[in-house]
């Protein structure tokens, strides 16, 4: 059974999130922020978050949507984008996601 997170955008006063990636970069989001930078290699993007939910979040995959778009179907696990490595967020802190497009041939 799938569910959704029960993660939102942090706080203005929740700490800054120091984010890395597997290729050794690091960005750092502040509270209720984001971050993003492009270099020759890849873009790179981030943002905090807070778990308001009762357990704990984990963070597989994502996927992008150039246009927002809410849909109440679940997306295809084939459309999702697997993370390096799972991402804990434990109930009632705060935490981050991140994700980089790292191959210019993938649409």
């Amino acid at each position: 059974m799938r569910r959704r997170l029960s993660d939102v955008p942090s706080r203005l006063d929740d700490p800054p999130q120091k984010i890395g990636y597997a290729d050794g970069k690091w960005v750092h989001a502040a509270g209720s922020g984001g971050a993003a930078e492009a270099t020759d290699k890849a873009v790179y993007l981030a943002i905090s978050l807070r778990n308001v939910g009762s357990g704990i979040a984990v963070l597989h995959g994502w996927r992008f949507y150039p246009d927002f778009v809410r849909d109440d179907d679940h997306t295809p696990l084939e459309e999702f984008t697997r993370l390096t490595r799972d991402i804990y967020v434990p109930a009632g802190d705060v935490g981050f996601w991140q994700g980089a497009f790292r191959d210019s041939s993938v649409p």
